[in-house]
């Protein structure tokens, strides 16, 4: 099971468009093998010190290891997918 999180800077519809479309390309390629959580560090400060976010958007597969990041812009889905899964 693929374990993905996604870390913003608080909630807004672009946000969770981004959100939607990454959780839709990511089960869809990974055949429902993943779970995307969601993380606003406006609400949840302390998660980007456990997790070292120091940019948002900031996409992180945390499972399998090992632990990858994409940080910025992640308009283009395919080449995030790319860069975090080994397949």
């Amino acid at each position: 099971m693929y374990e993905l999180k996604l870390y913003i800077a608080g909630i807004s519809s672009d946000s969770i468009e981004l959100f939607e479309k990454l959780e839709a390309f990511f089960k869809k390629r990974l055949n429902g093998n993943c779970f995307i959580k969601l993380i606003d560090l406006l609400k949840n400060p302390e998660s980007a010190e456990i997790d070292k976010i120091f940019a948002t958007p900031t996409l992180i597969k945390k499972k399998p290891e090992p632990i990858k990041s994409v940080i910025g812009d992640l308009s283009n889905i395919e080449r995030v997918y790319l860069q975090l899964i080994d397949e």
